[in-house]
């Protein structure tokens, strides 16, 4: 679900393209191809994917958990019986105005100086 929505988003965002295959250029090339870590050294990409995820979540529900065998109190007292399913609101909370002004609003975080920097100088500073 995450890379078809990411996909969808590329589209529909052009001009995200060219700093992306750039990258993937430059990590590949400092790589000498695809490499465990490769992935983790594209830190655009990562920023667009987790903006595609914030934007299009793959459920409206998250962080779904059941409680299993024996009863769960909580520390008010409340008392969670075996077999309860607990879920989260995932998309009302990515898109809650507690956490910035803009959130309807596409904020790739590719013009932040972090990402900017070349692969090779992030993984210096590590």
């Amino acid at each position: 679900m995450t890379t078809a929505h990411s996909l969808y988003d590329m589209i529909a965002r052009p001009e995200y393209l060219e700093p992306l295959r750039e990258e993937i250029k430059q990590v590949m090339e400092e790589d000498g191809g695809w490499q465990k870590t490769t992935i983790s050294k594209m830190r655009k990409m990562d920023s667009f994917v987790k903006e595609a995820q914030r934007m299009s979540p793959a459920s409206a529900l998250g962080f779904h958990r059941i409680v299993q065998n024996k009863p769960v109190t909580l520390s008010d007292g409340i008392v969670l019986p075996p077999s309860m399913h607990l879920c989260g609101a995932s998309e009302q909370i990515l898109k809650d105005k507690t956490w910035a002004d803009n959130v309807k609003q596409w904020i790739c975080d590719s013009s932040d100086p972090k990402i900017q920097k070349p692969a090779s100088a992030l993984l210096a500073e590590e």
